[in-house]
């Protein structure tokens, strides 16, 4: 008799417990809350789309003054002198060495201010204590 009381128990309990999940409103079937919008998707997706267009537009921005930048490099180039030519290096002979300056050779030969060695280091100047 015990085990017949406690099966009614349990389809009782079980019975509950399938009313319960079919009327739990996240249970995919059932509920009394239908879906609505999605906020935080929709702030999310605003979001993506207002950064989008401020990057397009300083994109965009960039490309118009680049070309307006174009413009008007080749404006100033098509008003110079046509008839003088800005350089002419084939005319030009270029000099062995520059003017002033001594060969490589001479420059090993001589012996300047920055060819002595470094001072020693001296510990004894630094700020910092030594370990006792």
């Amino acid at each position: 008799m015990g085990k017949l009381l406690l099966s009614k128990e349990q389809d009782q309990v079980a019975r509950g417990m399938r009313e319960f999940w079919e009327s739990y409103p996240h249970n995919g079937r059932g509920g009394a809350r239908q879906p609505g919008v999605d906020v935080a998707g929709l702030v999310a997706g605003l979001i993506a789309a207002l950064v989008s267009i401020v990057m397009f537009g300083i994109v965009a921005m960039y490309c118009f003054k680049y070309r307006a930048k174009q413009r008007s490099q080749s404006r100033i180039e098509e008003h110079l002198y046509p008839e003088i030519p800005l350089a002419c290096y084939s005319e030009v002979p270029k000099p062995e060495t520059a003017p002033g300056l001594p060969s490589y050779e001479q420059a090993l030969a001589f012996s300047g201010v920055h060819d002595a060695p470094p001072p020693p280091y001296n510990r004894s100047s630094t700020n910092a204590t030594p370990p006792t």
